[in-house]
Parts: C-alpha cells; structure tokens; sequence
C-alpha cells in the first residue's frame, strides 16, 4: 500500500472476507502502522487452494484516519 496523504496514515487491519476466505491468508508483518506521508509498505498474501475451481475473497483494510477512513 501507499500513502498518498500528507500525514501518517495508521492502520487498524487487514482481513479476508468472503466465500473462500478460508483459502487464502495475510501477512501484515510487512506493513508497519503507520505509514508515513508519501511512504509504502507491502501486505503479503498467500493462496492454498483446498479444491480446482473459482475462488472469491476480498482483501479489507481498515483505517482510523478520520479524514479518510477506509
């Protein structure tokens, strides 16, 4: 992720949602909150499927930024 703002951005966390959760994981270990102004940071995601098939999950970040919660 990258923070385009001007002012530290903190993050709360990182979930995965969905029918097929379940098959995927997330490392934030990687993604120190906050990130500063202008600054980056890499969430790590890994797949293990269980079945052959389409797989649906979404990645939720949250934020406590007031301004921009996401």
């Amino acid at each position: 992720m990258h923070n385009d703002g001007g002012a530290a951005l903190p993050i709360d966390s990182a979930t995965l949602v969905g029918p097929n959760a379940g098959q995927l994981s997330v490392d934030p270990s990687g993604c120190a909150s906050p990130i500063p102004a202008g600054g980056s940071c890499e969430l790590a995601v890994t797949f293990s499927p269980t079945s052959v098939g389409l797989k649906n999950a979404d990645l939720r970040v949250a934020s406590s930024d007031p301004a921009s919660p996401v």
